[in-house]
């Protein structure tokens, strides 16, 4: 690794870049000795990328290494330094290997790969720190967090900045403080000039006295994982996009493990916060009722995450049709979580409706003709027994007092699982104005149910006034 590793890949702003001697893993068999060089961004979800550099002889192992029937491959350090004590990934993708040198002599970039997880271990002599933190970098809309930074810089070129109303208040019982902070990155623009570029990234801070015999590293790293899920996925319902994290550090007394991983996409932008289901200041105590409901409706065996994503993941969607299909898929799972609870499925008990089975079946027996006809009616009898969508949806909407009726015209009856059929079921075409509208009473009705189930009894802006009223025209 003698040779300057930037002729190859330069450095990229705001990017953390690791090289090193590693072994590249596929089963048994293995490829030692590789030299490597990564750079993940410090400021969002960017891939992570990496080149492998090494001469024909690397560049005919890899190759073969490419013909391996294995979907992705396994990463490790090698050779440890000052700086790096473990490099770890089970998720490394070949995205492609170049050509082969016409010198035998000649390095070169034989290859490259995409990382979809990194975990880096950096060990340090230990120190007397009693707290431990673990910090999670988020990216998506930041507009939620009730935190802001402010930065200055002093005649002198000093630069500091300060963190305002970061504490997030979310159970008192938790082993650990929970803040959500911006955190800033500095960049020289010009080497050798005091002149500085300033990147800021939102992160999920936690910080514990407890000793690692009441909370080891492990138990801590992964309750603050199921926290950050949680908070970001009840943070992207409120916020209608995604909010993520992708990175991870937990510093100990005896080091820093930095994990860095591949998500979905989340856009950096600036939403219109006018209209969320929930005002803007409400945002911190929302968070303070749903994570604990969240939590203690997942143990009772009712886990909102998935209908949740599917509503977050719906307004992302670039077309009606889909939007709504997906939003109904959301409120069928909200149904059948409810229904089964409750036990509703059935009208009568099993006995009850084998015994009246048993009568009708010579009945129809007698009246159609044709056998074949009169075996498939007896199949379907099983659905008479089974309660209406439209009745376990009403019997839900009362329980958790969900209206709909503002959502219509004065005396329109509940129209959602009438479009539900006739665009699942058939091929009509459909007037787009009135299928946009279905789409948004759906999402209000979605997004009123899934806030009470959450524990949310204050008044829901599910739709907004002003998008309610062109509803009803």
């Amino acid at each position: 690794m003698e040779q300057d590793s930037t002729v190859f890949w330069p450095e990229e702003r705001f990017h953390k870049r690791l090289e090193f001697e590693g072994r590249l893993i596929a089963g048994d068999k293995t490829l030692e000795d590789l030299h490597i060089i990564v750079q993940y961004s410090l400021l969002d979800n960017a891939q992570i990328k990496a080149i492998v550099i090494g001469n024909n002889d690397t560049f005919a192992s890899l190759v073969e290494f490419m013909g391996l029937p294995v979907p992705t491959y396994s990463i490790r350090l090698t050779c440890k330094t000052n700086d790096l004590d473990e490099i770890i990934s089970d998720e490394v993708y070949i995205e492609h290997v170049h050509g082969r040198s016409v010198s035998e002599g000649i390095r070169f970039i034989v290859g490259e790969l995409i990382f979809y997880s990194l975990t880096v271990k950096r060990k340090f002599v230990q120190i007397d720190q009693p707290e431990r933190h673990l910090t999670f970098y988020l990216c998506g809309p930041r507009q939620l967090w009730p935190s802001y930074g402010v930065l200055s810089k002093s005649f002198m070129g000093e630069v500091k900045y300060e963190v305002e109303n970061s504490s997030l208040d979310i159970a008192p019982d938790l082993p650990y403080t929970v803040e959500v902070r911006p955190v800033f990155f500095f960049e020289h623009d010009t080497e050798g000039h005091n002149d500085i570029t300033t990147r800021d990234v939102y992160a999920l801070h936690l910080a514990t006295t407890n000793p690692e015999s009441e909370l080891p590293d492990a138990e801590y790293v992964k309750r603050g994982i199921s926290l950050a899920d949680d908070l970001t996925l009840l943070v992207s319902f409120v916020a209608r996009n995604w909010i993520t994290w992708f990175s991870y550090s937990i510093q100990t007394a005896t080091g820093i493990t930095t994990l860095i991983r591949a998500t979905r996409e989340c856009r950096e932008m600036r939403i219109d916060t006018n209209y969320l289901p929930i005002p803007l200041h409400r945002v911190s105590a929302f968070l303070k009722t749903a994570v604990s409901m969240l939590r203690e409706l997942k143990s009772s065996g009712v886990d909102l995450s998935m209908p949740i994503a599917y509503v977050v993941n719906g307004n992302q969607l670039k077309y009606i049709q889909e939007r709504f299909s997906v939003f109904f898929m959301a409120l069928e799972i909200l149904k059948d979580y409810y229904a089964t609870g409750k036990n509703l499925y059935c009208i009568l008990s099993k006995d009850d409706f084998r015994t009246l089975r048993v009568k009708l079946i010579p009945f129809i027996e007698k009246q159609v003709a044709s056998k074949l006809d009169s075996s498939k009616i007896c199949g379907k009898l099983g659905e008479l027994n089974r309660e209406s969508l439209r009745s376990l949806l009403d019997i839900m909407f009362k329980q958790y007092d969900v209206s709909w009726e503002d959502l219509y015209p004065a005396k329109s009856k509940f129209s959602l699982i009438d479009t539900r059929n006739n665009l699942f079921h058939t091929g009509k075409q459909f007037d787009l104005q009135f299928l946009s509208k279905e789409e948004l009473r759906l999402r209000s009705i979605l997004e009123r149910l899934i806030l009470k189930m959450l524990g949310w009894h204050e008044h829901p802006y599910a739709p907004h006034d002003a998008i309610r009223l062109w509803l009803i025209s």
